[in-house]
């Protein structure tokens, strides 16, 4: 993948981005993010799916995902990637993360625009994800429908389920 202005890069997740990646969802969820199982699972079975913003070689953001076919996203099972089929027809977005040290500098939107552009080059119908109420504007900005509250409770708090579609758009 192409290179980013003062040396940042986006690539395919590693299984050596492992603990980089842990320390920015810890970071960024406090501590109700993904499990070190859960990101090794998501890196190691899709990888595709598992783009990691890179600066001076070291990770500082990523945003990762799972393909289903199926467009009920509130089931705690996704998040294990069960039910995942590469080829599913919906990409479903688990975490979009910034360290904090390196947010403000649209490195955020790049992991969006460019987990989109696979996604529409994979031929998906979608991109599906939930999120808390304050960031439904920032994915409305990027073409995002909101769809409503999510009846999912992941780590205890109230989501909004968000769909982007893909069908129609250009290959």
């Amino acid at each position: 993948m192409e290179s980013l202005e003062q040396g940042l890069r986006i690539r395919h997740a590693r299984l050596d981005d492992l603990d980089a990646c842990l320390e920015i969802e810890e970071i960024c969820f406090e501590g109700a993010g993904a499990t070190r199982k859960r990101i090794e699972r998501r890196i190691r079975d899709f990888s595709r799916g598992f783009l990691v913003a890179t600066q001076g070689g070291e990770p500082v953001g990523f945003v990762n995902s799972g393909a289903f076919d199926s467009e009920d996203i509130s089931d705690e099972s996704l998040k294990d990637l069960v039910g995942h089929k590469p080829a599913g027809r919906h990409l479903v977005i688990f975490s979009l993360v910034v360290h904090p040290r390196a947010q403000k500098r649209g490195i955020a939107r790049e992991l969006l625009e460019r987990i989109i552009e696979q996604a529409i080059a994979d031929d998906r119908d979608s991109v599906l994800l939930d999120c808390r109420e304050h960031l439904v504007r920032y994915y409305e900005s990027f073409g995002f429908v909101y769809r409503g509250q999510s009846p999912a409770r992941f780590g205890g708090h109230l989501w909004h389920e968000m769909r982007l579609e893909l069908r129609g758009r250009l290959r």
